[in-house]
């Protein structure tokens, strides 16, 4: 019997929903790049042809990303506490519906 491929996606991320997360913000990506090296690299990634750990130490990603948190982080200080609960509420729902359903049959 063979073994199944390795997903490094799955390996990075640590658990099922947290893959589909990152794999569907790496398509975003590779389709905002198409074209590029960047995007092909993260083609490369999606479908298997290089690991995800050399694509998160990609020095172009990691601008990017860094770039990214930057932002984000920015906006979070200029939030309320009423907004970045409502940010954070509204978080839990999207990765609740990620969430595998409890196995009932035993």
């Amino acid at each position: 019997m063979r073994e199944a491929p390795r997903d490094s996606i799955r390996d990075f991320a640590g658990d099922d929903a947290g893959a589909r997360v990152l794999r569907d913000g790496l398509g975003q990506l590779a389709r905002h790049y198409a074209g590029t090296p960047l995007g092909e690299r993260i083609t490369d990634v999606l479908i298997g042809r290089t690991d995800m750990r050399d694509l998160a130490g990609d020095p172009e990603l990691v601008s990017l990303t860094t770039g990214f948190t930057r932002q984000f982080a920015e906006q979070w200080d200029r939030m309320d506490p009423d907004e970045r609960a409502d940010l954070v509420r509204r978080g839990d729902v999207v990765l609740a519906d990620l969430e595998p359903e409890p196995d009932r049959s035993r």
